[in-house]
């Protein structure tokens, strides 16, 4: 190799030596390997552009304040997902301002004209802390609670039953209590029907979490719903109303 070709595609100005020997030759080769690595990494690292991956969030009216919670998480979970392609805290705060509408809008705008040249508090959590003091319904989880603790299901769908139980659990503040009381609740609300469902786990009842029990619940209510939704077109001989208790035993041990 010619020691001027060598030093063309040498990206630095520094003369290349021709090693005369194999063992300089393999000394020139670990040598040139290190200068291309420092090199390498002394590069302005590649940025990928970023891009919104979550949707946009529905407006907020205010029109309907029980809708204020769900309009909150899926702001806060723009802001957390999308903060890098929103861009600089400002325009966060911004863009939540933006997703504000008729009264809702017009209630915030004198926070929004008073603190937008104020960076220590146009910042995102005090964005949302004005939110809370316009917006929020400091005395629903205690609503929540309350109806948690008489809530009874009645003749209502056990499935949809199940589901309202869960999501009026979480509302309130039994969320934060241990299994034992979440399942105590849900023991007493239950009808008498789910009640037997229910006894039939025995004595696993006690080893299941709170969020497994009510899995099990639903699966054996599910299963029960079939069983009955394929008996019902036909007339129920005595053997299918024999059979069922076997049902139900058997569509608790399955789960």
């Amino acid at each position: 190799m010619d020691t001027s070709e060598a030093n063309k595609n040498n990206p630095t100005d520094t003369p290349v030596e021709e090693p005369a020997t194999a063992r300089e030759s393999s000394q020139w080769l670990v040598k040139m390997a290190g200068k291309n690595e420092r090199q390498s990494s002394n590069a302005t690292p590649y940025v990928r552009p970023t891009r919104e991956i979550l949707p946009r969030v529905p407006p907020y009216s205010d029109e309907y304040r029980e809708l204020y919670p769900l309009f909150r998480s899926k702001l806060q979970a723009k802001f957390e997902v999308d903060g890098p392609a929103l861009g600089s805290e400002r325009n966060r705060v911004f863009y939540g301002y933006f997703c504000l509408t008729d009264k809702a809008a017009m209630t915030f705008q004198p926070w929004i004209d008073a603190y937008r040249d104020k960076e220590e508090e146009f910042t995102v959590e005090k964005f949302f802390k004005q939110l809370d003091r316009h917006f929020a319904d400091f005395g629903r989880e205690e609503r929540e609670q309350k109806r948690l603790e008489n809530m009874r299901q009645g003749n209502r769908d056990a499935h949809d039953f199940l589901s309202d139980f869960d999501r009026t659990l979480h509302a309130s503040r039994s969320r934060h209590y241990p299994d034992d009381w979440k399942k105590y609740l849900l023991r007493q609300a239950l009808n008498q029907d789910l009640v037997n469902r229910m006894l039939l786990l025995g004595s696993a009842i006690d080893e299941l979490s709170y969020d497994e029990l009510l899995d099990r619940l639903r699966k054996v209510t599910d299963k029960l719903a079939a069983w009955d939704e394929g008996s019902k077109w036909r007339e129920p001989s005595r053997a299918a109303v024999a059979q069922q208790p076997r049902a139900v035993d058997e569509a608790s041990r399955a789960v």
